[in-house]
């Protein structure tokens, strides 16, 4: 059988598609080697205390369609919906 995938690759899976959402937040200046996180990174952290089921039924959602061979654009279109929603919370709340 097709073994099903756990829940931190769906977490990875959403980390990656809204990682590449928007990168611009990264320092210019590479001086020092040190990691500091962009915006989008802080923003998913908090997402992630803020709506944990939000993410985890998107990322279920995309799994479940990459499993079934159905994967594409706006297959999860409610869940990635709701999850944008929260993104928007989450980021407006941290900024002011």
């Amino acid at each position: 059988g097709k073994a099903s995938a756990s829940y931190s690759t769906a977490t990875d899976i959403t980390t990656r598609n809204f990682s590449t959402n928007n990168n611009s937040d990264t320092p210019t200046s590479a001086t020092t080697n040190t990691w500091q996180p962009n915006q989008t990174t802080s923003t998913f952290t908090k997402m992630k205390s803020t709506c944990p089921d939000l993410m985890k039924a998107y990322a279920q959602c995309v799994i479940q369609k990459q499993n079934e061979g159905v994967l594409e654009q706006g297959a999860c279109q409610v869940e990635y919906e709701q999850l944008m929603e929260c993104f928007r919370m989450v980021r407006s709340s941290s900024s002011s």
